[in-house]
């Protein structure tokens, strides 16, 4: 376990409470898009546990990797996924359906690659994507 890798709360990241009690402890996991070049290479592991604040009744998780470890390399590129393709085109159709302005502002965060957004954005509306992952925003910024 690579202790400089992750920080552990101790107060609720919404109301700054310290009554935070566990929900599910799944023990110490490979962080989110660890992916290792060959069956030999190590992977780094941080514990994964799911806290309740007692005051604001908010579940968090109780470790936080480090943003430049998640984000530096991001490899998941939405729009390679052809079930993602086809889902964000129902997804933007039902939501333009349900929505009375028809001139929209979409502001997507965790936008990725902007597979969703680009739906919105051929239908005429603005869009604004958010993604930690600089690697996969400069995809969205190049390709739309």
């Amino acid at each position: 376990m690579n202790e400089s890798l992750f920080k552990s709360i101790t107060r609720c990241r919404i109301c700054d409470e310290t009554k935070i009690s566990p929900i599910l402890d799944l023990g110490n996991q490979p962080p989110a898009n660890s992916l290792r070049g060959s069956l030999t290479d190590s992977l780094p592991f941080v514990p994964l546990s799911i806290v309740h604040c007692d005051n604001c009744k908010t579940v968090q998780l109780k470790e936080t990797v480090k943003p430049e470890y998640l984000f530096s390399k991001y490899v998941w590129v939405t729009g390679t996924s052809s079930t993602v393709q086809t889902y964000s085109s129902f997804f933007c159709d039902e939501a333009v359906r349900h929505l009375p302005d028809r001139n929209l502002f979409i502001a997507e965060v965790a936008s990725n690659d902007g597979t969703f957004l680009q739906r919105f954005k051929d239908k005429g509306h603005k869009v604004l994507g958010i993604d930690p992952a600089r690697n996969i925003a400069q995809i969205a910024i190049e390709d739309r």
